[in-house]
């Protein structure tokens, strides 16, 4: 079918949908608008979807003065209402980092080389708890970002890199959390930036430090971490047919390993 066949089956007669959420691509309120014209689509049936968004956004407290009443169909119980109030709670910020710690995998904790004796790298621990830890470098484009460890639909459709605006109660960046766990030394060097634009996701990390910089202060250091990722980005801006880290990211790896240290 054409598009504007799409369009008919999609918002005409006794469908369901109410909106199309393609910010990139107006086509759709295009062809709508010249099939209303023609009389394909009747008006009444775009009064129907009108309603029912502005009956959500009433809901939702979004349209000023707030709604004293909740309109059917959607439903005024307490529980529903205590539901919606709890958005952005503490219970929810705790459910949400409870989360975000079952998604973190380890592929491997093993002693820092091969055929090194010593007890398996994690965790690491500072002289002063136990461990063998005094100096850390951290280091890559994502390690004080919170938007690029957040990712899309944080803030934003497409995320944010405006930490301001996620922050939050003390949420820390990786290197912000590390330097907070006091007992050792922390060193920082970005390695290699990002762009931080949109629809950018397979833009390469272009190198921020001079490789005799980071291999030095890697050799300085007892462990580096290096904190890998991509600008934030969700739906199709970010489809990817490559998985693979961007060049620049992987050199920097490369480069790091270079110094011998974990």
């Amino acid at each position: 079918s054409s598009p504007e066949e799409a369009v008919l089956l999609a918002i005409g007669g006794s469908s369901s949908l109410d909106m199309s959420m393609v910010p990139t691509d107006e086509s759709f309120s295009v062809l709508m608008e010249r099939l209303h014209a023609r009389g394909a689509i009747d008006e009444a049936r775009l009064d129907v979807s009108a309603l029912r968004v502005l009956r959500l956004k009433e809901w939702l407290g979004l349209l000023p003065p707030p709604p004293a009443v909740r309109p059917p169909p959607w439903s005024d119980s307490e529980a529903t209402v205590r539901l919606v109030e709890s958005v952005g709670s503490a219970s929810d910020a705790a459910l949400a980092h409870e989360a975000a710690r079952a998604t973190v995998t380890l592929l491997k904790n093993a002693p820092p080389f091969d055929d090194d004796e010593r007890p398996p790298l994690l965790p690491l621990l500072p002289a002063d708890k136990g461990g063998s830890v005094r100096r850390v470098l951290v280091t890559g484009p994502a390690a004080d970002s919170l938007g690029r460890l957040s990712g899309g639909w944080t803030a934003h459709w497409q995320g944010t890199l405006a930490d301001e605006e996620i922050r939050g109660a003390g949420t820390p960046t990786l290197l912000e959390a590390l330097r907070a766990a006091g007992g050792w030394e922390v060193d920082h060097l970005p390695g290699c930036s990002l762009p931080g634009t949109a629809f950018a996701v397979r833009s390469p990390c272009a190198q921020t430090n001079s490789s005799a910089e980071l291999v030095a202060a890697a050799a300085l250091s007892d462990v580096v971490v290096a904190c890998l990722g991509e600008d934030p980005h969700t739906e199709k801006p970010g489809d990817l047919d490559d998985l693979s880290l961007d060049a620049g990211q992987l050199d920097l790896v490369r480069l790091l390993a270079s110094a011998g240290k974990p």
